[in-house]
């Protein structure tokens, strides 16, 4: 199990100064996987029918359905009638008829899903399984800032790769709360990495210059995974959950 966060008696809407983040563990909610296939809508078993590999295309269910079922909680609805609206760079979000500000982000790694919900404030997670024969130089010196590169080959060996874990999921989870995609460049703005220190936004330039508005916080796994949290403004508090079936 990556997560041991308590489970929730009741969703209820974080409100503004509060991000929820639920841990999903995907092959335990294998076991209903024909019933969260049942709450996705059209354009949703489409591409879940595209999955040449079977374990992709059950995750893929399985977050999604997941998604719904954590919206309807929150907006008393019914998982299958959520609708989705998305910007130019494909970020989904609620549709406006819904008249909703619940934001919300998932990210999937492994048999683990992540899935983070706040109101009125841009939000991004992102989780990594980690591998221990990851070519993480290569990758850094390719996407990570210049002043990430010299502050990664400046750890310790025993420490570097949980450095390039740490720069890597809190730059994701930036770039998701931001909703810009791949148009903004993974090296436009600088990220602490060392472990043991707080997480947050060092330096943005140019297009980037919204990345100083976020606040960063590394979320708490087990061993082999690192994950990072990303919410517009400061004056937020995140509470984890473990997800527990609630009847798809």
């Amino acid at each position: 199990m990556s997560c041991r966060w308590p489970s929730a008696d009741k969703v209820l809407l974080p409100g503004s100064q509060h991000v929820d983040v639920w841990c999903v563990e995907l092959d335990a909610a294998q076991l209903l996987i024909e019933n969260y296939l049942g709450v996705l809508d059209e354009a949703e078993k489409g591409r879940a029918a595209r999955y040449y590999n079977e374990a992709d295309r059950s995750k893929f269910i399985l977050r999604r359905g997941v998604l719904r079922q954590l919206l309807g909680k929150y907006l008393n609805a019914q998982p299958s009638q959520i609708q989705y609206t998305t910007n130019e760079f494909g970020k989904p979000a609620l549709d406006q008829r819904i008249g909703s500000d619940l934001q919300f982000n998932l990210s999937t790694s492994g048999d683990t899903a992540l899935l983070a919900f706040t109101e009125g404030r841009r939000v991004g997670v992102d989780i990594e399984r980690e591998r221990q024969d990851f070519e993480t130089g290569s990758i850094a010196n390719r996407f990570f800032s210049a002043a990430e590169q010299v502050s990664l080959s400046q750890l310790p060996p025993g420490q570097r790769l949980q450095g390039f874990y740490n720069c890597w999921t809190r730059k994701e989870a930036v770039i998701k709360a931001l909703g810009q995609g791949l148009s903004l460049p993974l090296d436009s703005f600088d990220v602490n990495l060392a472990p043991g220190e707080p997480a947050r936004v060092l330096a943005a330039r140019d297009a980037a210059f919204e990345a100083l508005q976020m606040k960063l916080q590394d979320l708490e796994l087990s061993n082999g995974y690192t994950a990072a949290l990303a919410a517009e403004g400061g004056n937020w508090k995140a509470t984890c959950w473990q997800y527990e079936e609630m009847g798809a």
